[in-house]
């Protein structure tokens, strides 16, 4: 009897055995940094945009063409125009532009931070406006490069959120001390980005350079 109780114990003993052996030969061994992802670390827009901001704002001001050049390309051919000089997320969304200017400052707008800028070269008929905060809005700073996708992030909150805090990035890196009333009537450059599907009537431009010249 004993030995039968000692038998089915040692048969017991190597089932569990043979058991864990099976399950360390069908686990899936992760990094630290993976098995963070894995639990679900919470994603910070803040994080990313202070990250990746300089590298976008390299790319506008590498990329940068001059008014000439993209009224040029626009005329041409659209949708041409935005697959040489610009970015988008998907091909339901907007082009985005990276654009070098400079013009005569003029008023700026008090309840949102637009100021108007006359461009030569630029027809009247379109607006051109250089934010100057308080609000930064619009997606074109993330979109402009392309590289920075829907399908990187988990949600459609993620993807906003990102655009939002590039543009707070533009707010504490470039608007910082900026007087916006006080460059009316002087000549500013600008190198920024701005959505192209109101390319004929508007150019709403999120800068990340702004230099009084004259």
């Amino acid at each position: 009897m004993r030995s039968r109780r000692a038998v089915k114990r040692a048969l017991v003993g190597l089932g569990v055995v043979v058991l864990i052996a099976a399950m360390a030969a069908n686990t899936r061994f992760m990094s630290t940094d993976a098995s963070v992802a894995v639990v679900g670390q919470k994603f910070s827009a803040e994080e990313y945009a202070n990250e990746n901001y300089d590298a976008v704002v390299a790319a506008v001001v590498e990329r940068a063409k001059t008014p000439a050049e993209l009224l040029d390309a626009f005329t041409a051919d659209y949708e041409a125009a935005g697959n040489e000089f610009g970015g988008r997320d998907g091909s339901q969304s907007a082009w985005a532009f990276p654009v070098s200017l400079a013009g005569a400052a003029g008023a700026v707008n008090e309840v949102n931070g637009q100021l108007t800028l006359t461009v030569e070269g630029i027809p009247e008929t379109i607006a051109v406006l250089v934010q100057t905060g308080p609000p930064v809005i619009g997606p074109a700073l993330r979109n402009v490069t392309g590289e920075i996708a829907f399908g990187m992030f988990t949600n459609q909150t993620e993807f906003q959120s990102v655009a939002v805090e590039l543009n707070s990035k533009v707010r504490e890196n470039v608007l910082t001390g900026i007087d916006a009333a006080s460059l009316e009537g002087k000549t500013i450059a600008v190198v920024g980005v701005f959505a192209g599907d109101t390319w004929d009537s508007q150019w709403l431009i999120t800068p990340v350079q702004i230099e009084v010249v004259g």
